[in-house]
């Protein structure tokens, strides 16, 4: 999986390094951007989500997304739909075409968890934040490709069957944007 990851990486910046002489006008105020990405957690899950961006500064970014999850852990099922708005930074831009940015995110989820073993269904709303960091990659101007990591602090709210409890929930991905002049 590392190697695929290093390989991917690899792949990514060479065709982002062939295309460096066409950018223009990239992180500029006033751009649009909408992505999708695909992801895991440790294994054991996997999400897919999409995302909105606009550029409020060269270096800032106002980001939201919706994310869908799915794992296993045990016997437990679990699913789970987040809305993350938050922002984004662009903390260093070696060249013309590739950002590494930090991000940081305000999570509202829905969590359903599914016990095989006892034949019952918890559902509960859950609130947090995250934080991480990506390598935006510029293909064109138009498109760029992310890899990114971020680790959720969450806290799933007390219902009648559940005491309130945190946990944390990392997530790797790769992405997609399409930015929108």
């Amino acid at each position: 999986m590392k190697r695929g990851i290093l390989i991917l990486g690899l792949l990514m910046l060479g065709i982002s390094a062939i295309s460096a002489a066409d950018l223009r006008l990239i992180h500029v105020k006033g751009i649009h951007s909408i992505g999708a990405r695909v992801g895991t957690a440790l294994f054991n899950t996997w999400n897919v989500g999409v995302n909105y961006n606009y550029c409020m500064h060269r270096r800032w970014v106002f980001n939201t997304g919706v994310d869908y999850e799915q794992g296993k852990f045990g016997q437990s099922l679990y699913r789970g739909i987040t809305l993350s708005p938050g922002a984004e930074f662009a903390v260093w831009q070696p060249c013309s075409w590739l950002f590494i940015n930090l991000t940081s995110n305000v999570n509202l989820a829905w969590d359903e968890w599914e016990h095989k073993e006892l034949s019952s269904r918890e559902d509960a709303f859950a609130v947090g934040g995250s934080v991480g960091f990506n390598l935006e990659a510029y293909v064109s101007q138009y498109v760029s490709v992310l890899l990114q990591a971020q680790q959720n602090l969450m806290y799933r709210c007390e219902t009648p069957t559940l005491s309130g409890e945190f946990y944390c929930r990392p997530l790797f991905s790769l992405g997609v944007r399409a930015h929108i002049r």
